[in-house]
């Protein structure tokens, strides 16, 4: 009985030697998963553990940091950013991940650039149709917002609206150019539509047709 007895006893120090690790592994997968609820509490079961490393809390708090930001606790995420870099100052993405958030806690009514701050922020989690919207109101206050006409014509693009992105397009070359550039880039667009237009008008008049090679 004794030899069992030890058997048994050896097989339970294993078992709970290795229960702690298979905890921890199951808390990254949740911690890094993208089940944002999920993540926020097995990310802070990581920031809690005495067995982790400052990098690997770092780490931790910057995916809670970002969860938190995803499910709209900006005030929360930015404390998990600044505490992360306090962990790891050579993080790079945790000094974009502290940017954006803080662009959404410092915006200002009314102010040109924490609309384009908040635009920014929207277009880093894909949320373009917002961005736009921020990046046009930027434009309200602002019309010669030079990087906010740039960044709304880049979120055009993602959403499909090429017909918006050339118009910001043509809006931006307006800008370098000044009034007097962009009153000569109008002219030449005019002549151009005007000579396109002359030269459909006689083709179809003496009904050209495209020579056929034999």
């Amino acid at each position: 009985m004794r030899p069992l007895k030890i058997l048994t006893l050896i097989a339970f120090l294993t078992w709970a030697l290795a229960l702690p690790a298979q905890t921890r592994d199951e808390n990254w997968k949740r911690c890094e998963a993208s089940d944002w609820a999920a993540a926020i509490e097995a990310c802070s079961a990581i920031i809690q553990s005495s067995q982790e490393t400052s990098a690997n809390k770092a780490r931790a708090l910057y995916v809670r940091g970002t969860a938190r930001r995803r499910m709209g606790d900006s005030a929360n995420a930015l404390e998990d950013f600044s505490q992360a870099l306090q962990l790891d100052t050579n993080n790079a993405n945790i000094f974009r991940g502290r940017g954006r958030v803080y662009s959404l806690v410092q915006y200002k009514p009314g102010d040109a650039d924490s609309y384009y701050g908040r635009g920014q922020a929207y277009s880093h989690t894909g949320d373009y149709q917002r961005a736009i919207q921020d990046y046009t109101e930027t434009l309200r206050i602002d019309p010669k917002y030079a990087s906010a006409l740039y960044l709304r014509r880049r979120a055009h693009l993602h959403e499909g609206n090429y017909l918006a992105a050339s118009a910001d397009s043509l809006r931006s070359i307006g800008l370098k150019l000044g009034t007097s550039g962009t009153l000569v880039l109008l002219s030449i667009l005019a002549a151009l539509s005007i000579f396109s237009a002359t030269f459909l008008f006689m083709l179809f008049r003496k009904r050209i047709r495209p020579i056929r090679e034999a």
